[in-house]
């Protein structure tokens, strides 16, 4: 008899298809209730239904078994808790195909965007956990980021009416140091999820060897892609910027050589207790490196590191439930103090991130048409269901699945490339993210009326780059940015808030520049099929 728990499961026997059925039609319901699509419900059914199989198969049909379905966590879980032997869904051999490989060797890195299952064995009893990826707001009034808006813009007005010595109890007392603790938490966990994923992201290659060489050729074009990227975010957003004629007097060569070595790390400790962003990349890059080289020894070391990323991943996914904090009061704050009308700014960062985003779609649609002899509404056609999927859920991960069936359905890309290309570019190229990051530095030079010197551009643009390769997400990113640029941390709040009028466009953006990518990226390496392009 199974001891009661704290939440309310259901029993039934392995060989009851109506036990089954009821399973997944709970399932299906909440699943739909969250807007995944059909494809993603089929998948995570196929992922529940598998793990029913390998125990029926173990124990026999008329084992007696407890499941729950629940959402939890902005997921959706089905929990399976089978009494007996340890057995473990993971010892089953799985398809050996490229990308089950590569997803699997990647799942820390896409521990959001995934199905994920866990096992764990506990008083004589097998817990099996399958966990869907996050979901999304369906609707735009529900999201806890515009409510923190509306918000603090209500009690910013409310408490702007109140005598000064409450005003000032308000703000600097009581707002004032929750919201740098917001701020710290979500700065510090981002240093272990940047230095782990670094790691974890080159190590991963090792499951592929034959396609380790081509690994690293990929992580260079997404280089080269963010690189561009900047350089049309950075020239638009200078449009906006006035004190160009005081800068560059701090710079001398020198400068430059310091910075450079200043990246490379001295130990393994300082850059984690520092939070030092461009040493934790490079000692993470440096450490992948290690592991890839010495291969199969590893393993083990490698497993635990995966394992220890995707507790950070979830930590984080919580830690984040306390974003709202951060416009919250940083907007009331603005209101409080008579400084409302600095909110305006704003705009331009909605023009900046709206004509960037233009700009380099267009262009590299252009160039990709051009150099394959493809025809516009084309390829605009076989890409739109990623378009789409992104725009209707202002997220690219919401898109991964169906990423597959495009490239090799409509692309004509094949399946072996598509399945690191893609789990890679979803891990670690992330260019709508990078235009969030690239606009922000200079606006508040020109509201604090701050010259741009070379010094600052340089370390600007180091941190950038390594930050959209990091890929922590953007408000983590931004933390991160106006920290170690010594930017006001109260902007962040200020751009949180109009990031909501951008999400869904930007998104857009960024599946159809992977997408022309990936098309470039397989040419180069001959692994696509043009004639299935142009048609």
């Amino acid at each position: 008899m199974a001891k009661k728990r704290f939440f309310s499961t259901k029993k039934c026997t392995l060989s009851s298809e109506d036990a089954k059925n009821q399973i997944f039609a709970d399932t299906r319901q909440l699943l739909e209730k969250k807007k995944f699509s059909k494809d993603e419900i089929a998948l995570f059914l196929a992922q529940v239904n598998d793990v029913i199989m390998i125990y029926r198969e173990k124990f026999g049909a008329e084992k007696e078994v407890e499941y729950l379905v629940r959402k939890r966590y902005r997921r959706i879980e089905v929990s399976i808790i089978v009494e007996g032997d340890k057995i473990s869904p993971f010892d089953v051999p799985c398809v050996n195909s490229t990308r089950m490989l590569t997803e699997k060797a990647l799942k820390p890195l896409l521990v959001n965007k995934i199905d994920q299952i866990s096992h764990v064995y506990s008083i004589g009893r097998n817990f099996v956990t399958i966990t869907s990826p996050q979901f999304q707001v369906n609707r735009i009034w529900k999201s806890p980021m515009l409510w923190s808006v509306i918000l603090g813009l209500l009690f910013g007005f409310l408490c702007y009416r109140l005598p000064a010595g409450a005003k000032g109890l308000i703000i600097d007392d009581i707002l004032s140091p929750i919201f740098k603790v917001a701020i710290g938490v979500i700065t510090g966990i981002m240093g272990p999820v940047i230095f782990i994923s670094m790691i974890t992201s080159i190590s991963a290659l090792q499951s592929i060897n034959d396609l380790t060489d081509m690994g690293f050729k990929i992580i260079g074009r997404f280089l080269l892609s963010i690189l561009a990227v900047m350089a049309v975010g950075i020239g638009f957003t200078l449009i906006f910027y006035h004190n160009f004629g005081v800068s560059g007097v701090d710079f001398e060569p020198r400068n430059l050589v310091e910075l450079l070595l200043d990246i490379i790390p001295t130990d393994f400790i300082s850059p984690l207790l520092n939070g030092n962003t461009p040493q934790l990349v490079v000692l993470g890059l440096l450490l992948g490196a290690a592991l890839l080289v010495l291969g199969n020894k590893v393993d083990g070391l490698k497993d635990t590191l995966g394992q220890v990323n995707a507790w950070i991943m979830s930590a984080m996914g919580l830690v984040m439930t306390i974003v709202p904090i951060i416009p919250f009061i940083s907007i009331l704050s603005t209101v409080a103090k008579g400084d409302g009308a600095t909110l305006l700014k704003g705009w331009e960062f909605i023009v900046a991130s709206y004509a960037i985003a233009i700009i380099c779609g267009a262009a590299k649609l252009i160039i990709v048409c051009t150099r394959f002899k493809l025809k516009l509404p084309v390829i605009w056609k076989k890409l739109w269901p990623m378009i789409a999927t992104a725009f209707a859920s202002a997220n690219n991960s919401t898109m991964l699945k169906t990423e597959y069936d495009i490239s090799e359905n409509e692309l004509g890309i094949k399946p072996e490339f598509s399945g690191l290309w893609i789990p890679m570019s979803q891990a670690m190229l992330n260019p709508r993210q990078t235009i969030n990051m690239i606009i922000p530095p200079i606006l508040i030079l020109k509201y604090t009326n701050t010259p741009i010197s070379l010094i600052f551009l340089v370390v600007y643009v180091l941190l950038v780059l390594e930050l959209s390769i990091a890929n922590p997400g953007t408000t983590g990113a931004w933390t991160i940015l106006f920290a170690a640029l010594a930017l006001p941390p109260e902007y962040v709040g200020t751009f949180m808030m109009y990031k909501l009028f951008t999400a869904n466009f930007n998104a857009a953006y960024g599946a159809l520049q992977v997408g022309l990518e990936q098309i470039e990226a397989a040419n180069r390496f001959d692994a696509i099929d043009l004639d299935k392009l142009r048609g």
